[in-house]
């Protein structure tokens, strides 16, 4: 006789049901072969759900696909699936590996937010667009690889991986949106490479234990607050090529003890390095146009 406190397992072949004749209580799922594209919301709210097989075939995830599938451990996404929809994975509270294939070209917004046991993550050179808030808030996440390919990182993608030790940008990255990496409390490391056009306003900001930064020549636009917080820089390298540092891009970087401002640079926003109390020397040059209000308030110049 068995335990009457053992879990029930209830076995799911899904065929492209509507959600309405979704058991909310399956354990196991099965996407079977001839299935193409798993529904919005198809499995969304199944908090008994602990393993999904999907099938080689399927080309997308839908929104909300397996939003709150709260016992849901692992997921291993086949190389044909092109696109894992909006809030796909949103708040998979006990999702700890994520396996993603090359043949992946988009990862939604907030796909897999708040997936707090998440650990690492491989995106492959097949992606082209992480989108706004897909790895928010995702605060176990140690390591994220990105790879050539990838051209647009959302706002706010990164947002609160408090563990994110370290991030190596593509040089096929034209944009990081606002926010990408705010709040990234552990983010030691960031290397930025040619080809990249903007850094979005609050990329780095709270970004508290980050020492230098090194800015390549391709940057335009430095973004409003691009910088601010980063109570550890020490070193920040900016280049010829630069035209823009905005509102406030360094404000609060407390250990900054040097800036050499290209003389590509023809704007400087209010308060660009407010309340640098280390900034010993800055180096403006023949070129610059603007500089805003109260830039260089706090500091030791």
């Amino acid at each position: 006789m068995s335990n009457e406190s053992e879990k029930v397992r209830i076995d799911f072949v899904y065929k492209g049901q509507p959600k309405d004749e979704i058991p909310r209580n399956i354990t196991n799922l099965v996407v079977d072969d001839s299935v193409t594209e798993i529904g919005n919301r198809a499995f969304s709210r199944c908090k008994a759900l602990e393993s999904a097989t999907l099938n080689e075939g399927l080309k997308q995830i839908g929104d909300n696909a397996f939003e709150s599938c709260t016992s849901l451990k692992k997921m291993d996404v086949p190389g044909s699936v092109e696109v894992i929809g909006v809030r796909a994975f949103f708040e998979c509270t006990a999702l700890e590996s994520v396996r993603l294939n090359e043949g992946l070209k988009r990862i939604g917004n907030c796909a897999l937010c708040r997936c707090a046991p998440l650990e690492k993550m491989d995106v492959p050179g097949t992606v082209e667009v992480i989108g706004d808030g897909a790895f928010f808030e995702c605060k176990a996440l140690q390591s994220a690889t990105l790879r050539n390919g990838l051209k647009q990182i959302g706002k706010y993608a990164f947002r609160g991986c408090a563990s994110l030790e370290k991030m190596d940008v593509p040089g096929t990255v034209v944009v990081i949106g606002e926010g990408a990496f705010y709040e990234c409390a552990a983010l030691e490391s960031a290397t930025l490479r040619n080809g990249l056009k903007q850094i979005g306003k609050y990329a780095f900001g709270g970004c508290a234990c980050l020492e230098t930064m090194n800015v390549p020549g391709t940057v335009e636009v430095i973004g409003e607050f691009a910088f601010c917080e980063c109570a550890a820089l020490e070193s920040a390298t900016l280049r010829n090529g630069l035209k823009q540092i905005g509102t406030c891009a360094f404000h609060r970087c407390a250990s900054l003890e040097k800036m050499d401002v290209p003389g590509t640079v023809e704007v400087i926003g209010q308060r660009a390095f407010c309340e640098c109390a280390a900034l010993e020397s800055a180096t403006l040059r023949n070129g610059l146009k603007q500089i805003g209000i109260m830039h260089f308030v706090s500091v030791l110049l």
